[in-house]
């Protein structure tokens, strides 16, 4: 057993113990070896966690390359599959990085909206869809909510929903940076309808 299902174990017996966690939509993860880019809001510091150590597959996660100036910090990153990106600026090298991680078939992990947003309205930068088209891969959405804003012992939903189909996209031809933020756009709305139907399922 490797550092990253030891750790993901681990995770997951510790947040058990501080939250209910309610995850849907098992049955829409791609029965698949071909690689796709899993997309989630991000509202709390320990998404990545709640989603990497509920989740059936390694994740490859972007993260935020101040956490990598850490030795330590940066070396447990690492471990558990994630590569740094600098969200001030468009950051090629993370881009390539992220796009040679799919062509392995293997799974990137990426927060559209780059940092935590707290405003409960979807945000999202274009590089979602332009790492998920150079790629030619497809978009699966994930949301997550919580009754009571994290809070302990509170209840969190994680909801998978079905793939996004971006085939259309894999032509190969030349894209407009505003159709990249379209797309993005419209991933992110879509994660936000799947959180807000969460809500509604859990009030009703």
């Amino acid at each position: 057993m490797d550092f990253v299902h030891v750790a993901k174990i681990l995770v997951k017996l510790l947040l058990g113990i501080f939250y209910k966690i309610d995850i849907k939509g098992y049955e829409n993860i791609p029965d698949t070896s071909n690689g796709y880019v899993l997309c989630s809001n991000h509202s709390c510091w320990f998404d990545p966690l709640l989603i990497g150590s509920h989740y059936p597959d390694t994740l490859h996660f972007m993260a935020k390359k101040e956490l990598f100036e850490s030795p330590v910090l940066g070396y447990l990153v690492k471990k558990l599959k994630a590569f740094p990106v600098d969200r001030k600026g468009n950051d090629l090298k993370a881009i390539k990085t992220a796009v040679k991680i799919l062509k392995e078939g293997k799974i990137l992990g990426i927060f559209p909206e780059g940092t935590r947003n707290l405003s409960g309205k979807p945000d999202s930068k274009a590089g979602v869809a332009i790492i998920a088209i150079k790629a030619r891969k497809n978009v699966l959405p994930v949301a997550i909510s919580s009754d009571k804003q994290y809070r302990i012992f509170s209840r969190i939903n994680i909801t998978i929903g079905e793939i996004i189909n971006l085939e259309e996209y894999h032509c190969g031809g030349k894209i407009p940076k505003e159709t990249y933020q379209s797309i993005s756009d419209d991933i992110m709305k879509h994660i936000y309808e799947l959180k807000d139907t969460a809500v509604n399922s859990k009030n009703g």
